[in-house]
């Protein structure tokens, strides 16, 4: 056993050295935290402190700060999202700390096998830590210390989590090989006013396995599993083994030419074929056979799943191009006069109109009424008149809105005299 823990170590500690970064594996968003408990004496007569301390309140219960010149025990911990599934196996990681300011005066590994640095833990320095079982749990016991911060020789110190110097800091799952995930933040213990770090990992969303009707499985949360058209198998449920294994769903799929066939979804759209949804019957038969399709004013006699496709409106199953089913819908067109007329859109563009809708009525008349304003007639009188009606009646339109109040209608009186009369006119009497 000793022999086959060596050699897991061994393996881990050398993949970690060769290692540039990991894809995400059951460890991911991993940390490392320094956890004190004044409430427990370090003493030689205890060679072994590990689970002295369990955090039954979480990370966010940790203890991260002790006073100086006090005798205190302390606990490197891996914390996990409590959203996922660790597998943990090993661990790489480092410490750094002032040797003159803090005292180590006992220190252990919480695994089942240890390969460290020659000179640890001296500052700098770093250390492999495996197990021989696979650990599952959110909070795990790594390493535990015990020491002092002496403070003649410095206040307000710490003792942090540093990355190995030679391997890194990764969690490694039991995969064979391991899968590496890089430990997301790195925790310190405090002493005096330094209050330490705690780097609790941030939550992730809940995943589970989410199947395609492809047999596909993707690690997503529900509500991803949904918006891409899978379904979603829960909460931690994992793709390894596929839970989506076994015969894929069939319903009914319409073929161009109405026909209807149980096939699976994949199948059908390989066949530029419409399929209706898992589990849809073809009794009764729910194919549409071909029939009329307008494009506009213009029918064409398709399949009438592929007349929608391509933008056209079916008129029905079996329905007919002759006669055309596809005349242009009409409507109320207004002109300026505010008459109203029943027409097509075009031959309301044509004829100078304003197309109301398709469908809308001359009946109440929607046209609103002409502009109307002063219309002058010969004698000077005045009438409030649309254009067109001042025009017909021979009067002079004065614009629109010109009121006859008071009278704008001005007559130039014409006195019919002869060349003669004039002249007459400018002899010296």
């Amino acid at each position: 056993m000793k022999r086959h823990l060596l050699l897991s170590v061994c393996a881990f500690a050398a993949l970690a050295m060769a290692c540039d970064h990991a894809s995400a594996g059951p460890n991911a968003g991993g940390t490392l935290i320094v956890h004190g408990d004044a409430g427990v004496v370090y003493t030689n007569d205890i060679d072994d402190y590990t689970g002295a301390s369990p955090l039954p309140g979480g990370c966010s219960t940790a203890e991260t700060n002790y006073p100086a010149d006090e005798h205190f025990v302390w606990w490197v911990k891996a914390v996990f999202p409590e959203s996922t599934s660790p597998r943990l196996l090993g661990v790489t990681f480092g410490v750094d700390y002032d040797a003159a300011a803090i005292v180590l005066e006992g220190y252990g590994a919480s695994g089942d096998f240890e390969l460290a640095d020659p000179n640890w833990p001296e500052p700098q320095s770093g250390t492999a830590v495996t197990f021989q079982n696979t650990q599952t749990a959110w909070l795990v016991d790594l390493y535990w210390f015990a020491g002092y911060n002496y403070s003649g020789y410095g206040t307000d110190v710490s003792f942090d989590l540093a990355p190995n110097p030679s391997q890194g800091a990764y969690f490694a799952d039991d995969d064979v090989p391991s899968t590496l995930d890089p430990i997301e933040e790195l925790g310190s213990l405090g002493f005096g006013a330094n209050p330490g770090y705690l780097p609790c990992p941030t939550e992730f969303p809940t995943t589970g396995a989410c199947c395609f009707p492809d047999l596909f499985c993707s690690m997503l949360t529900e509500d991803e599993c949904n918006a891409e058209g899978g379904t979603y198998q829960g909460n931690n449920v994992p793709c390894d083994p596929n839970p989506c294994e076994g015969d894929p769903p069939t319903g009914a799929c319409c073929s161009d030419g109405g026909s209807c066939s149980f096939q699976t979804q994949e199948d059908c759209e390989d066949a530029s074929s419409h399929y209706l949804g898992d589990g849809a019957p073809c009794s009764p038969d729910p194919c549409p056979k071909p029939g009329a399709c307008c494009f506009g004013e213009d029918c064409v006699f398709m399949g009438q799943f592929d007349c929608e496709d391509e933008g056209g409106v079916p008129q029905g199953s079996e329905s007919s191009c002759d006669p055309n089913p596809c005349s242009a819908p009409t409507g109320a067109c207004c002109y300026p006069d505010g008459s109203c007329r029943f027409l097509n859109e075009a031959d309301c563009d044509l004829s100078q109109g304003t197309y109301q809708g398709d469908d809308t009525s001359c009946d109440p008349n929607p046209c609103p009424p002409p502009p109307t304003g002063a219309c002058c007639s010969e004698d000077g009188t005045c009438e409030v008149l649309s254009l067109v009606d001042c025009e017909s009646a021979g009067g002079q339109y004065l614009g629109d809105d010109v009121a006859c109040e008071p009278n704008p209608c001005v007559i130039t009186p014409i006195e019919e005299r002869s060349w003669g009369q004039i002249k007459n006119g400018y002899r010296p009497q």
